[in-house]
């Protein structure tokens, strides 16, 4: 019966749609944004896995190099490890610390949730950290979107010593977007500058000087086969 008070942020909604015209597995709230059943009320370890389709799915891969870094590689491991959350925090999305499946304070680790707070009409949703592994000179988590997630996605986060002082941390991921909340275009927009902020928030954490930043994206198969 009134129009959504959000109307002017998002101009490809229409202005009266109610959960996002998904009242099927959503509520909206005070006629704001769509927010999913399953995320609100279930447990972390509820929650279904979702996968992306390599055939459908876009890949990215983000880098940046410093070097002259005011922190040793073992120390910004070891702050990574302690405190994602402050590495992969950025204006379109608030990382939280670890929780376990029942949704209690965790270490970082496999098996391991984290909450994601997303900016605008998106569902706030976990992933789970399916992979970790520590090397000499290495180490890289990977994580797994969950039910509610606004997409089905797998990404791999890799900090690199490589040697006389510098550090490479690195970001890949593959994904594909899973909800109708915004125009695919607008969606990959915002992500290429979450993901562009957070190596910023690795030059501002390590110190030193950037030296090589590169970002790299490849369609999906699918997409290309449909150009030509």
């Amino acid at each position: 019966m009134s129009v959504d008070p959000s109307v002017k942020e998002y101009p490809w909604n229409s202005p009266y749609a109610f959960a996002e015209n998904r009242v099927i597995d959503g509520r909206d709230l005070e006629g704001k944004e769509w927010e999913n059943f399953m995320t609100t009320f279930s447990k972390p370890g509820e929650l279904k896995m979702k996968l992306p389709n390599a055939e459908t799915a876009q890949r990215q891969h983000y880098s940046v190099s410093i070097q002259n870094s005011n922190m040793s590689f073992a120390d910004f491991k070891a702050s990574f490890k302690d405190a994602p959350q402050n590495i992969l925090t950025n204006s379109k999305a608030t990382f939280n610390a670890p929780v376990d499946g029942e949704g209690k304070p965790s270490q970082f680790k496999v098996g391991s949730y984290i909450k994601i707070n997303i900016q605008g009409p998106f569902n706030n949703a976990y992933v789970k950290v399916v992979g970790m592994e520590e090397k000499d000179g290495s180490m890289s988590a990977t994580f797994a979107t969950m039910e509610g997630h606004i997409e089905k996605g797998k990404i791999t986060f890799r900090l690199n010593d490589e040697g006389e002082g510098k550090i490479k941390f690195s970001i890949s991921s593959i994904s594909e977007v899973d909800m109708g909340m915004a125009p695919e275009k607008i969606s990959r927009e915002k992500q290429a500058e979450s993901w562009e902020e957070v190596l910023t928030n690795v030059v501002n954490k390590a110190g030193g000087t950037e030296i090589k930043r590169e970002a790299k994206v490849v369609e999906s198969p699918a997409s290309i086969k449909e150009k030509k």
